[in-house]
C-alpha cells in the first residue's frame, strides 16, 4: 500500500471512530426528558445555590465563544495555506463551505443516530467518508486541509492528525 492509501485509511478510521465515540457518549449522557439539564450544570447550581438556567446560559455562552474562536483559527489556518501556495483562493472557499456543511451534517447525525443500529450508523459514516473523499479528489484538495472538528481534536489535532500513518505489522 502506498503512503497516500494508508493515510486515507487512517483519516477515515479516525473520523469514523471519533463520530462513533461522540455519538455513543451523547446517547449515554442524554436522558429521556426533552428538557434535561446536564449533570455538571445541575451540580454547580446546587452546590452554589444558583439558578440552573443562569448556569446553563454561562455554559452555552462559553461554548459559543469557543466555537467562534475555533472557526476564526481555522479560517486563519486556511489563509496561511493560501499565502504559502498550498491551496488557492477558490480551494479555500470550497474548503470553508464544505467545513460548514460537515458541521451541520454532524449535528444532524447526532440526532438521527439515536434511532439507528450500530451497523446503520457505521454504514452512514462510511458513506459520508466516501462522499468526502470523492469531493476532495474532484476539487484537487488534500483531506489534511479539511478539519471537520477544528484544530482541537486532542492529540490528533495538536500534532497533526493528517500525519498519522499506520505501519504494517510483520
Amino acid at each position: 500500500m502506498t503512503k497516500k492509501t494508508i493515510l486515507t485509511v487512517a483519516i477515515v478510521s479516525v473520523l469514523c471512530g471519533g463520530l462513533i465515540v461522540a455519538t455513543s457518549a451523547f446517547a449515554q449522557t442524554t436522558s429521556n426528558s426533552q428538557n434535561s439539564v446536564p449533570s455538571l450544570v445541575q451540580e454547580i447550581a446546587d452546590k452554589f445555590h444558583l439558578n440552573t438556567n443562569d448556569v446553563q446560559s454561562v455554559f452555552t455562552l462559553h461554548r459559543q465563544e469557543m466555537m467562534t474562536n475555533r472557526e476564526a483559527n481555522y479560517e486563519n489556518y486556511l489563509k496561511n495555506l493560501v499565502s504559502t501556495g498550498k491551496i488557492n483562493d477558490e480551494q479555500e472557499q470550497l474548503i470553508l463551505n464544505k467545513h460548514k456543511e460537515l458541521i451541520k451534517q454532524m449535528q444532524s447525525n447526532l440526532k438521527n443516530f439515536k434511532s439507528m443500529t450500530p451497523a446503520q450508523r457505521r454504514a452512514q459514516m462510511q458513506s459520508s467518508m466516501q462522499d468526502l473523499q470523492n469531493w476532495a479528489k474532484q476539487n484537487n484538495i488534500s483531506l489534511q486541509y479539511l478539519r471537520p472538528f477544528g484544530s482541537g481534536m486532542g492529540r490528533f489535532g495538536r500534532f497533526g492528525w493528517h500525519k498519522l500513518t499506520l505501519t504494517p505489522t510483520p
